[in-house]
Protein backbone atom coordinates (compact mmCIF):
# COMPACT_ATOMS: atom_id res chain seq x y z
CA UNK A 1 0.00 0.00 0.00
CA UNK A 2 1.19 3.43 -0.71
CA UNK A 3 2.16 5.81 -3.05
CA UNK A 4 4.78 4.83 -5.92
CA UNK A 5 6.56 7.00 -8.53
CA UNK A 6 8.04 5.72 -11.74
CA UNK A 7 9.68 8.04 -12.71
CA UNK A 8 12.18 8.65 -15.96
CA UNK A 9 12.44 10.26 -19.03
CA UNK A 10 10.48 9.48 -22.61
CA UNK A 11 11.19 6.29 -23.34
CA UNK A 12 13.13 5.49 -20.40
CA UNK A 13 11.25 2.02 -20.16
CA UNK A 14 8.98 3.62 -17.53
CA UNK A 15 5.91 1.79 -19.25
CA UNK A 16 7.44 -1.58 -19.41
CA UNK A 17 8.66 -1.22 -15.30
CA UNK A 18 4.61 -0.68 -14.63
CA UNK A 19 3.79 -3.62 -16.94
CA UNK A 20 6.09 -5.61 -15.01
CA UNK A 21 4.04 -4.27 -11.67
CA UNK A 22 0.88 -4.57 -13.42
CA UNK A 23 1.63 -8.07 -13.92
CA UNK A 24 2.86 -8.66 -9.74
CA UNK A 25 -0.65 -6.81 -8.92
CA UNK A 26 -2.80 -9.24 -11.12
CA UNK A 27 -0.91 -11.91 -9.86
CA UNK A 28 -1.40 -11.19 -6.63
CA UNK A 29 -5.68 -10.87 -6.84
CA UNK A 30 -5.63 -7.27 -7.42
CA UNK A 31 -8.40 -5.95 -9.29
CA UNK A 32 -6.02 -2.95 -11.41
CA UNK A 33 -6.94 -0.18 -13.12
CA UNK A 34 -4.94 1.87 -15.61
CA UNK A 35 -5.53 5.41 -16.27
CA UNK A 36 -4.54 7.73 -19.40
CA UNK A 37 -5.22 10.90 -20.72
CA UNK A 38 -7.72 10.92 -23.42
CA UNK A 39 -5.52 10.96 -26.52
CA UNK A 40 -3.61 8.00 -25.16
CA UNK A 41 -5.90 5.33 -24.31
CA UNK A 42 -6.14 3.42 -27.68
CA UNK A 43 -2.23 3.57 -27.62
CA UNK A 44 -2.07 2.41 -24.27
CA UNK A 45 -3.96 -0.35 -24.99
CA UNK A 46 -1.94 -1.78 -28.12
CA UNK A 47 0.95 -1.40 -25.79
CA UNK A 48 -0.38 -3.59 -23.41
CA UNK A 49 -1.57 -6.16 -25.53
CA UNK A 50 1.70 -6.03 -27.57
CA UNK A 51 3.51 -6.49 -24.11
CA UNK A 52 1.75 -9.08 -22.12
CA UNK A 53 0.88 -11.04 -26.23
CA UNK A 54 -2.76 -11.11 -24.98
CA UNK A 55 -6.03 -11.56 -27.49
CA UNK A 56 -8.46 -8.75 -25.03
CA UNK A 57 -6.98 -7.04 -22.12
CA UNK A 58 -7.91 -9.68 -19.40
CA UNK A 59 -8.73 -8.29 -15.66
CA UNK A 60 -7.07 -4.88 -16.34
CA UNK A 61 -9.03 -1.57 -17.02
CA UNK A 62 -7.60 0.60 -19.34
CA UNK A 63 -9.27 3.80 -19.34
CA UNK A 64 -9.67 7.60 -18.57
CA UNK A 65 -10.19 8.85 -15.03
CA UNK A 66 -13.49 11.07 -16.88
CA UNK A 67 -14.63 7.93 -17.99
CA UNK A 68 -13.65 5.80 -15.45
CA UNK A 69 -15.33 8.05 -12.49
CA UNK A 70 -18.37 8.69 -14.77
CA UNK A 71 -19.10 4.92 -15.30
CA UNK A 72 -18.97 4.24 -11.26
CA UNK A 73 -20.47 6.95 -10.58
CA UNK A 74 -23.47 5.73 -12.82
CA UNK A 75 -23.33 1.98 -11.68
CA UNK A 76 -23.83 3.58 -8.18
CA UNK A 77 -26.09 5.63 -8.47
CA UNK A 78 -24.85 8.35 -6.80
CA UNK A 79 -27.52 11.39 -8.28
CA UNK A 80 -30.57 10.18 -9.12
CA UNK A 81 -32.31 13.14 -7.96
CA UNK A 82 -30.38 15.35 -10.34
CA UNK A 83 -30.01 15.31 -14.32
CA UNK A 84 -26.73 15.29 -16.18
CA UNK A 85 -25.55 18.64 -18.05
CA UNK A 86 -23.57 17.85 -21.25
CA UNK A 87 -20.97 20.47 -22.04
CA UNK A 88 -23.38 22.22 -24.98
CA UNK A 89 -26.32 22.32 -22.82
CA UNK A 90 -24.06 24.23 -20.19
CA UNK A 91 -23.24 26.38 -23.28
CA UNK A 92 -26.47 27.82 -23.56
CA UNK A 93 -26.70 28.21 -19.18
CA UNK A 94 -23.53 30.48 -20.19
CA UNK A 95 -25.62 32.24 -22.60
CA UNK A 96 -28.62 32.55 -20.24
CA UNK A 97 -26.60 34.56 -17.05
CA UNK A 98 -24.33 36.32 -19.30
CA UNK A 99 -27.27 38.03 -21.19
CA UNK A 100 -29.70 38.51 -17.59
CA UNK A 101 -26.14 39.75 -15.55
CA UNK A 102 -24.99 43.03 -17.88
CA UNK A 103 -24.16 44.59 -14.53
CA UNK A 104 -21.57 42.38 -13.96
CA UNK A 105 -18.99 43.01 -16.98
CA UNK A 106 -16.80 45.69 -17.16
CA UNK A 107 -13.73 44.67 -18.45
CA UNK A 108 -15.72 42.61 -21.06
CA UNK A 109 -17.90 44.44 -21.33
CA UNK A 110 -17.45 45.29 -25.38
CA UNK A 111 -16.84 41.67 -26.11
CA UNK A 112 -19.19 39.40 -23.95
CA UNK A 113 -21.60 39.23 -26.66
CA UNK A 114 -18.82 38.51 -29.96
CA UNK A 115 -18.65 35.04 -31.45
CA UNK A 116 -16.15 32.76 -29.30
CA UNK A 117 -16.80 34.17 -25.83
CA UNK A 118 -19.58 31.72 -24.46
CA UNK A 119 -16.62 28.98 -25.40
CA UNK A 120 -13.74 30.58 -23.57
CA UNK A 121 -16.37 31.22 -20.88
CA UNK A 122 -16.76 27.58 -20.71
CA UNK A 123 -13.22 26.54 -20.76
CA UNK A 124 -12.37 28.80 -18.15
CA UNK A 125 -15.46 27.94 -15.89
CA UNK A 126 -14.23 24.08 -16.27
CA UNK A 127 -10.58 24.99 -15.43
CA UNK A 128 -12.20 27.22 -12.17
CA UNK A 129 -13.87 23.92 -11.31
CA UNK A 130 -11.28 21.72 -11.57
CA UNK A 131 -8.78 24.15 -9.43
CA UNK A 132 -11.70 25.46 -7.08
CA UNK A 133 -10.09 28.73 -8.02
CA UNK A 134 -12.02 31.27 -5.97
CA UNK A 135 -11.99 35.01 -5.61
CA UNK A 136 -10.68 34.83 -2.32
CA UNK A 137 -7.71 32.37 -3.53
CA UNK A 138 -6.92 34.43 -6.70
CA UNK A 139 -4.22 36.52 -4.64
CA UNK A 140 -2.41 33.40 -3.47
CA UNK A 141 -2.18 32.16 -7.73
CA UNK A 142 -1.82 35.50 -9.30
CA UNK A 143 -0.19 37.68 -6.64
CA UNK A 144 1.95 39.47 -9.16
CA UNK A 145 -0.44 41.28 -11.55
CA UNK A 146 -3.59 43.21 -10.38
CA UNK A 147 -5.23 43.78 -13.69
CA UNK A 148 -4.96 39.79 -14.48
CA UNK A 149 -6.77 39.14 -11.00
CA UNK A 150 -9.42 42.09 -11.90
CA UNK A 151 -10.31 39.89 -14.99
CA UNK A 152 -10.15 36.52 -13.28
CA UNK A 153 -12.25 38.12 -10.93
CA UNK A 154 -15.15 39.35 -13.04
CA UNK A 155 -15.26 35.82 -14.83
CA UNK A 156 -15.57 34.10 -11.69
CA UNK A 157 -18.36 36.46 -11.01
CA UNK A 158 -20.75 34.98 -14.03
CA UNK A 159 -19.16 31.47 -13.02
CA UNK A 160 -20.48 31.78 -9.79
CA UNK A 161 -23.99 32.92 -11.32
CA UNK A 162 -23.19 29.66 -13.49
CA UNK A 163 -22.89 27.32 -10.75
CA UNK A 164 -25.66 28.91 -9.21
CA UNK A 165 -27.86 28.19 -11.82
CA UNK A 166 -27.03 24.65 -12.44
CA UNK A 167 -26.33 23.08 -8.97
CA UNK A 168 -29.22 22.71 -7.85
CA UNK A 169 -31.04 20.56 -10.42
CA UNK A 170 -27.53 19.50 -12.75
CA UNK A 171 -24.85 17.85 -12.13
CA UNK A 172 -21.46 17.79 -15.30
CA UNK A 173 -18.21 16.17 -15.41
CA UNK A 174 -16.62 18.56 -13.02
CA UNK A 175 -19.33 17.69 -9.97
CA UNK A 176 -18.31 14.23 -10.56
CA UNK A 177 -15.51 14.29 -9.42
CA UNK A 178 -16.78 15.48 -6.62
CA UNK A 179 -19.26 12.65 -5.80
CA UNK A 180 -17.00 9.87 -6.54
CA UNK A 181 -14.68 11.37 -4.36
CA UNK A 182 -16.96 11.04 -1.64
CA UNK A 183 -17.72 7.55 -2.71
CA UNK A 184 -14.50 6.62 -2.56
CA UNK A 185 -13.95 7.63 1.04
CA UNK A 186 -17.43 5.88 2.09
CA UNK A 187 -16.70 2.66 0.49
CA UNK A 188 -19.59 3.21 -1.87
CA UNK A 189 -17.18 2.27 -4.84
CA UNK A 190 -13.95 0.84 -5.69
CA UNK A 191 -13.12 -2.22 -3.77
CA UNK A 192 -10.46 -3.09 -1.21
CA UNK A 193 -8.16 -5.27 -3.23
CA UNK A 194 -7.83 -2.73 -6.29
CA UNK A 195 -4.76 -1.21 -7.20
CA UNK A 196 -4.42 2.47 -9.79
CA UNK A 197 -1.69 3.35 -12.16
CA UNK A 198 -1.67 6.55 -13.42
CA UNK A 199 -0.04 6.95 -16.63
CA UNK A 200 1.16 9.37 -19.01
CA UNK A 201 -0.38 12.48 -16.60
CA UNK A 202 3.00 14.92 -15.89
CA UNK A 203 -0.24 17.23 -13.97
CA UNK A 204 -2.97 16.99 -12.29
CA UNK A 205 -5.94 19.42 -11.24
CA UNK A 206 -6.98 20.06 -7.97
CA UNK A 207 -9.66 17.94 -8.05
CA UNK A 208 -7.65 15.62 -9.76
CA UNK A 209 -4.95 15.41 -6.81
CA UNK A 210 -8.36 14.92 -4.70
CA UNK A 211 -9.08 11.40 -6.38
CA UNK A 212 -5.64 10.12 -5.73
CA UNK A 213 -5.75 10.94 -1.88
CA UNK A 214 -9.29 9.72 -1.56
CA UNK A 215 -7.45 6.19 -3.10
CA UNK A 216 -4.78 7.09 -0.25
CA UNK A 217 -6.68 7.27 1.91
CA UNK A 218 -9.03 4.32 1.43
CA UNK A 219 -5.52 2.19 1.83
CA UNK A 220 -5.56 1.50 -2.15
CA UNK A 221 -2.03 1.52 -3.78
CA UNK A 222 -1.79 4.27 -6.36
CA UNK A 223 1.29 4.21 -8.78
CA UNK A 224 2.13 6.88 -10.64
CA UNK A 225 4.50 7.68 -13.88
CA UNK A 226 6.24 11.46 -14.52
CA UNK A 227 8.34 11.87 -17.93
CA UNK A 228 10.83 13.65 -15.30
CA UNK A 229 14.78 13.82 -15.07
CA UNK A 230 15.35 14.25 -11.48
CA UNK A 231 18.76 16.41 -12.54
CA UNK A 232 16.24 19.36 -14.10
CA UNK A 233 19.30 20.12 -16.96
CA UNK A 234 16.17 21.59 -19.04
CA UNK A 235 13.02 23.84 -18.31
CA UNK A 236 10.78 20.87 -20.23
CA UNK A 237 10.76 19.23 -17.42
CA UNK A 238 9.27 22.08 -14.84
CA UNK A 239 5.89 21.14 -14.99
CA UNK A 240 6.44 17.15 -14.15
CA UNK A 241 8.73 18.77 -11.26
CA UNK A 242 6.22 20.69 -9.79
CA UNK A 243 4.09 17.53 -9.80
CA UNK A 244 6.91 15.02 -8.63
CA UNK A 245 6.92 18.08 -5.39
CA UNK A 246 3.27 18.32 -5.07
CA UNK A 247 2.94 14.22 -5.09
CA UNK A 248 5.78 13.73 -2.24
CA UNK A 249 4.18 16.65 0.16
CA UNK A 250 0.62 15.08 0.15
CA UNK A 251 2.16 11.79 0.45
CA UNK A 252 4.16 12.99 3.73
CA UNK A 253 1.07 15.54 5.02
CA UNK A 254 -0.76 12.21 4.88
CA UNK A 255 1.60 9.82 6.41
CA UNK A 256 1.67 7.59 3.28
CA UNK A 257 4.56 5.50 2.52
CA UNK A 258 6.10 6.85 -0.68
CA UNK A 259 8.59 5.26 -3.03
CA UNK A 260 10.49 6.55 -6.31
CA UNK A 261 11.89 4.40 -8.90
CA UNK A 262 13.73 6.05 -11.45
CA UNK A 263 14.47 4.13 -14.94
CA UNK A 264 16.83 4.94 -17.05
CA UNK A 265 17.54 2.12 -18.99
CA UNK A 266 17.36 3.72 -22.47
CA UNK A 267 19.72 6.55 -21.39
CA UNK A 268 22.70 4.30 -20.66
CA UNK A 269 22.58 3.42 -24.72
CA UNK A 270 22.57 6.91 -25.90
CA UNK A 271 25.72 8.35 -27.30
CA UNK A 272 27.69 11.09 -25.36
CA UNK A 273 27.05 13.61 -28.06
CA UNK A 274 23.39 12.58 -28.11
CA UNK A 275 22.58 13.24 -23.95
CA UNK A 276 24.73 16.42 -24.80
CA UNK A 277 22.22 17.68 -26.77
CA UNK A 278 19.05 16.76 -24.78
CA UNK A 279 21.10 18.31 -22.25
CA UNK A 280 21.09 22.10 -23.63
CA UNK A 281 18.54 21.98 -26.53
CA UNK A 282 16.39 24.00 -24.45
CA UNK A 283 18.53 25.70 -22.31
CA UNK A 284 19.61 29.49 -23.07
CA UNK A 285 23.14 28.86 -21.47
CA UNK A 286 24.67 25.44 -22.57
CA UNK A 287 28.18 23.64 -22.20
CA UNK A 288 30.53 23.39 -24.48
CA UNK A 289 30.50 20.10 -26.13
CA UNK A 290 34.14 18.11 -26.19
CA UNK A 291 34.52 14.70 -27.65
Amino acid sequence: MGLNLIIGRSKSGKSEFMYKCVEQAEISGKQVVILVPDFARIVAEEEYLKYFSKDCVLGTKITTLSRFISQNIDKAKLYQDKQFLPDLSRKFVIKKCIDENPEMFNIFKKVKNTPGFVDKVDNLFKIFENEELTIDTLDEVYPESDFLKAKLAELLGICGQIHEYTNARFIDSTDEISYFIEAVLNKETIPDNAEFFFDGYNNFTRKEYGVILSLLRRGITVNITLDLDLNRDSDIFDISYDTYSKLKMYAKLEGVQLDEKVINKTLEKIPEDLKYLQRNIFNNVVDKYEK
